[in-house]
């Protein structure tokens, strides 16, 4: 198993693009929008980049308000295109892969006894915190039936749809920056809010993300032998001899350096799936 985190944070989104490509509602007509606004947003942060020695503060905030407007319609697309879809919907996502990780995460959020500490791979969702307008508040599809509950603590903004939402919504946010999030760069305050290149597992305290993009990539975490066994070797931690599923969860996400592991299992799976297409595209050739 890798340890090594090669794909940059560009690289992840552009692969979780290819894998929900399929799903979405017209996917020429998400592709031909996706390439339209992802271009955009390349030229807006290369114009900003311009400006890195300028004193002209106005036009640095112009540009911004754009990249912001552009990143809000990129993941407004994400959200409306994906609204039926199986991948925006906890309960169906999990059921895909025949699981309950994400359901068995939401509740023991819920319960009693969790220790949470600071860098710990334990913490939930609820609202992506971004400012929208009305126009495109009413613009947002409805949300599905049945939303697990993964408490939270931003409650400004719009609800996530679930998961896999909340991964790709942060990850365009990081992608490109957007004001109001985490600074990138503490270094330079005064460009706060600046694209991030590589991806920082820091951003993603909330293991849930690393679940659903398994998922999404058609993997089931307490059923990846190459993972499993991994922890068995290095932690000595056996689920085998654990009867619930949520127990086996919960033996995972305790063990030490989880989230790196996650990541690299993801960029495992990646790299998989992109040899699987060259190979695929060689042999219709």
């Amino acid at each position: 198993m890798s340890d090594d985190s090669n794909l940059t944070a560009r690289e992840f989104l552009n692969a979780i693009f290819e894998q929900i490509l399929p799903h979405v509602s017209n996917p020429k007509a998400f592709a031909r929008e996706w390439e339209r606004l992802t271009g955009q947003l390349d030229k807006q942060i290369k114009d900003l980049n311009k400006l890195e020695t300028d004193d002209d503060h106005a036009e640095q905030w112009k540009r911004m308000c754009k990249r912001d407007d552009m990143s809000r319609q990129l993941i407004l697309l994400v959200r409306t295109q994906l609204a039926n879809s199986y991948l925006f919907d906890d309960l169906w996502l999990q059921h895909s892969q025949g699981c309950s990780v994400l359901s068995d995460y939401a509740e023991m959020l819920n319960g009693p006894g969790l220790e949470r500490r600071r860098g710990d791979a334990w913490s939930g969702h609820t609202c992506d915190g971004i400012n929208w307008t009305s126009y495109e508040r009413r613009m947002m599809p409805d949300f599905p039936e049945k939303r697990l509950d993964f408490r939270g603590s931003t409650t400004t903004g719009q609800p996530y749809y679930g998961c896999l939402d909340h991964a790709i919504s942060n990850l365009i946010c990081k992608v490109w920056g957007f004001s109001g999030f985490i600074d990138t760069k503490p270094h330079k305050p005064e460009r706060g809010w600046f694209p991030s290149t590589a991806f920082n597992i820091g951003w993603w305290r909330d293991s849930s993300m690393y679940l659903a993009v398994m998922l999404c990539l058609g993997v089931n975490i307490l059923d990846d032998q190459p993972f499993l066994e991994d922890l068995k070797d290095t932690q000595q931690i056996d689920i085998d001899i654990m009867p619930e599923p949520k127990e086996k969860l919960r033996a995972v996400l305790n063990a030490k350096s989880i989230r790196p592991k996650l990541w690299a299992r993801i960029q495992d799976q990646i790299g998989k799936r992109a040899k699987e297409a060259g190979a695929k595209a060689s042999q219709q050739q």
